[in-house]
């Protein structure tokens, strides 16, 4: 027997940590994922405009 719920409360989503993110993309579920600070990585140095 299973009781539904939704995946995650309005409340649960108000309190996700600062490092966490919620995405929503054409044709998928929601992806509650790890933000990716594209400032402090490598890989991604110098192809942002920090203005």
């Amino acid at each position: 027997h299973h009781t539904g719920r939704p995946l995650l409360t309005p409340d649960e989503v108000r309190n996700l940590p600062q490092s966490r993110e919620l995405l929503f993309l054409a044709g998928f579920r929601p992806i509650v994922a790890d933000k990716l600070r594209y400032y402090a990585d490598r890989e991604f140095a110098g192809r942002f405009d920090p203005a």
